[in-house]
C-alpha cells in the first residue's frame, strides 16, 4: 500500500479567500508523509504542469481523467508514462450509455493504456457509467480485466445506506466490487451527505468503510505481483463535497465545518493500520 492525497481535496484550502499556491500544495503533501499525490488532468495542455512539479518534489504520481466511451485515452497515457506517473484513474461518463456501449469503451480504455503499460483504475463515481452498483457488477463479471478505484461513499449515498451491517443485499453486491478493487478512494458519506467528519474515526460508520477497504486490500495482496502497489488515496473534496455554514450560525457564510487536510490526516492513520494488519 501507498498512501496519497488528492490535490482536488487541497483547493480552497486553508480557506477559499486564501488558498494555498501549486508549491505549498506540493510541499504540505510531502511533509505531511505522503507517498504520493493524485493529480486531475481535465485539459492535458494545462494540468500536467501539476504532474511535473509533483514528480520534481520527489512525490509518486497519480493521474485521474474523465473519459466518454469512444473517446481515445493513448495520448495521455503516454504522456503520463513519460513524465513517470504510476496509475491511471479514470471516470467514464456518462450514466446514461447503455451497457454494451459500456462494455465496449472499457474495453477500448484498457486497449489504450495497456498499450503505453500505464496501470488503469475505474473509478466506482456517480454521475458515470459505474453509478448504479449492481449494473458495476455486471460490468465486471462481462469484462473480467477492469479493476476498480473503490470510492464506496457515491454507492452509500446513491443506495441511501444508513446503516451498512442492515443491508446485506447492498453489502452482497458491493463485496463484488471490492474483489474487483486495486486502488481505494477514502470519505465516508452517512448515506445522506457525500462527505461527513469522521472525528478521530473510531466512529461504527467509519468502521463499515475501514472494513470494506481492508476487505479490498487483503484481495489485491492475495493477487498482487512483484512490484505492484496499491494506492489509497485520500479523497475529501472541497465545497460543495464539504459542508459549509449557513450565514447567522456562529461562522463565516460558506465556511467549510471540517478542518479537510486534518481529516486527511486521519484517513492515513488508519489506511496505515490496515496496512499493519493484513499479512498473506
Amino acid at each position: 500500500m501507498e498512501i496519497f492525497q488528492s490535490t482536488w481535496a487541497m483547493q480552497d484550502l486553508p480557506s477559499a479567500s486564501l488558498p494555498w499556491g501549486l508549491q505549498e500544495v506540493v510541499d504540505r503533501i510531502s511533509q505531511a508523509g505522503f507517498s504520493g499525490a493524485l493529480h486531475w488532468v481535465a485539459d492535458e495542455n494545462v494540468d500536467f504542469e501539476m504532474v511535473q512539479r509533483l514528480r520534481r518534489s520527489g512525490l509518486m504520481v497519480g493521474v485521474g481523467f474523465p473519459t466518454r466511451p469512444g473517446e481515445p485515452a493513448k495520448s495521455l497515457a503516454q504522456r503520463a508514462q513519460d513524465l513517470g506517473v504510476s496509475f491511471l484513474n479514470a471516470q467514464v461518463h456518462d450514466a446514461f450509455v447503455d451497457d454494451a456501449e459500456a462494455i465496449a469503451g472499457l474495453e477500448g480504455l484498457y486497449a489504450d493504456c495497456d498499450a503505453t503499460g500505464m496501470p488503469l483504475f475505474v473509478e466506482t463515481h456517480r454521475g458515470t457509467i459505474t453509478q448504479d452498483l449492481a449494473r458495476t457488477v455486471a460490468y465486471g463479471r462481462q469484462f473480467a480485466r477492469v479493476q476498480f478505484t473503490l470510492d464506496a461513499s457515491h454507492y452509500v449515498l446513491a443506495g441511501e445506506v444508513r446503516e451498512p451491517d442492515l443491508a446485506p443485499r447492498f453489502s452482497e453486491a458491493l463485496g463484488e466490487i471490492i474483489r474487483r478493487s486495486s486502488s481505494i478512494h477514502a470519505r465516508v458519506s452517512n448515506g445522506e451527505q457525500i462527505q461527513v467528519d469522521v472525528g478521530d474515526g473510531a466512529g461504527a460508520l467509519t468502521g463499515a468503510y475501514v472494513a470494506w477497504w481492508t476487505s479490498a486490500y487483503k484481495h489485491w495482496l492475495g493477487e498482487a505481483a512483484p512490484g505492484d502497489f496499491f494506492p489509497f488515496v485520500c479523497e475529501l473534496g472541497p465545497a460543495p463535497y464539504a459542508i459549509t455554514a449557513a450565514e447567522g450560525k456562529g461562522m463565516p457564510a460558506g465556511a467549510e465545518l471540517s478542518d479537510r487536510f486534518a481529516q486527511a490526516m486521519v484517513f492515513k492513520t488508519i489506511a496505515g493500520r490496515i496496512q499493519g494488519r493484513v499479512t498473506l
